[in-house]
């Protein structure tokens, strides 16, 4: 058996990470794999590549582009005009065409039974031409492009993260009978847990700097918690991923605004996230918007963090309000504030929901159950069978 898995991300996180870890599980089961991936530059490095061969695409139009214009479009049309809808997609094949050659002549020659791609309608697409049995790997809620879920519709069977994104793709027409819900493999890493472990940062959070993900909403409970007297050590990690950067510039300019420069420290992109998690108390994964699973709040149960989560989305599917983290809805900094003061003060409590956090996660994501979970679904799909 061998699986070619396509993942058109630019940059190293998220679905890739996930595509990554997966291929390496797979390859340990004795499944063949071959990753292709449109990643670019230094981030290329982070794929491991002792599991299976690497192979690359440099889409002009990448996959944020694509769905950016796909949606544009939609929106303009009204989703009246199927025809330009149509005539866009080519525009863009043609544009991407020698990108797309290759991913064409990688399906053809891997010798791959199974095309299994997270994110990419192409492969999807050539998959079925090619008579391959075609997997999409859903992570996150349908986009409205009609080419996407023209693809996702056509594909034998679809992989859901969590309950949520499962909801979201019925009520966008999938067929239910073609989803199957398997969750995020972990981090894979060892001795994620060290005993003694010295833990100097009060508060961490990382994640991509944009709206959505809540980081003005954390610092407004920084503030909250500066005019309690509570000087608490801030840590927030990750950056812009385009090049409209005003929203790393509002964040900035709050900090100065309520004085809690001290506190907080922004430290951008960072390569070495498991030093931070194992120094850091509390984990605050603080989205204003559904995350379709959260893989942070699993690598940070691992680590050994208590974790608040946000309310919104999957979060509540990885932690159990007050038994192995508190979750919260951080549009009310007033109470996340609550939160981070009752972990961080709270010695016996912290401790106590992280390693009840960190037990669950590693008995629900393991290597061995999330392998054997996408094994069995190849070997069911190969053999034909109806029921997933």
């Amino acid at each position: 058996m061998k699986a070619l898995i396509v993942d058109k991300a630019i940059s190293f996180g998220g679905s890739l990470e996930v595509a990554n870890r997966l291929a390496r599980i797979l390859a340990l089961k004795g499944i063949k794999v071959e990753l292709m991936t449109d990643c670019r530059g230094k981030d290329r490095t982070q794929i491991a590549n002792d599991f299976s061969r690497i192979s690359y695409f440099n889409f002009p139009i990448t996959f944020l582009r694509e769905s950016a214009i796909q949606l544009r479009v939609s929106k303009l049309t009204k989703g009246k005009f199927k025809v330009i809808l149509y005539l866009v997609g080519i525009l863009i094949i043609l544009i991407n065409s020698l990108a797309f050659a290759k991913l064409l002549w990688r399906i053809a020659v891997s010798g791959a039974d199974i095309v299994h791609t997270n994110n990419s309608v192409s492969a999807a697409l050539l998959g079925r031409i090619m008579r391959k049995k075609v997997i999409w790997h859903a992570h996150g809620p349908v986009e409205q492009s009609f080419t996407f879920r023209f693809a996702m519709m056509n594909c034998h069977r679809v992989i859901s993260i969590s309950r949520f994104v499962t909801s979201n793709l019925i009520q966008h027409g999938i067929d239910q009978r073609k989803i199957v819900q398997i969750s995020n493999p972990l981090a894979g890493h060892s001795e994620t847990r060290i005993k003694g472990e010295v833990k100097d940062i009060d508060i961490f959070s990382i994640g991509r700097l944009v709206s959505w993900k809540g980081q003005l909403e954390l610092l407004a409970a920084i503030r909250h918690l500066k005019e309690r007297n509570k000087n608490y050590k801030v840590i927030i990690a990750g950056d812009s991923d385009t090049p409209d950067s005003s929203y790393k510039k509002s964040l900035q300019v709050f900090v100065q605004d309520n004085n809690i420069g001290e506190n907080v420290s922004f430290v951008g992109h960072i390569t070495d996230a498991p030093a931070y998690y194992r120094r850091s108390k509390v984990f605050v994964h603080s989205s204003i918007k559904p995350e379709p699973f959260g893989l942070v709040i699993t690598e940070a149960a691992q680590y050994g963090c208590a974790v608040i989560c946000s309310a919104f989305g999957a979060g509540p599917e990885l932690v159990t309000d007050k038994v192995t983290g508190l979750v919260v809805d951080p549009t009310k900094t007033s109470s996340l504030a609550d939160a981070i003061e009752l972990l961080v003060e709270n010695t016996k409590l912290r401790d106590a929901m992280s390693t009840s956090l960190s037990d669950d996660i590693n008995a629900r994501f393991s290597d061995e159950t999330i392998g054997a979970q996408v094994a069995s679904l190849y070997q069911r799909l190969l053999k034909n069978e109806t029921t997933v």
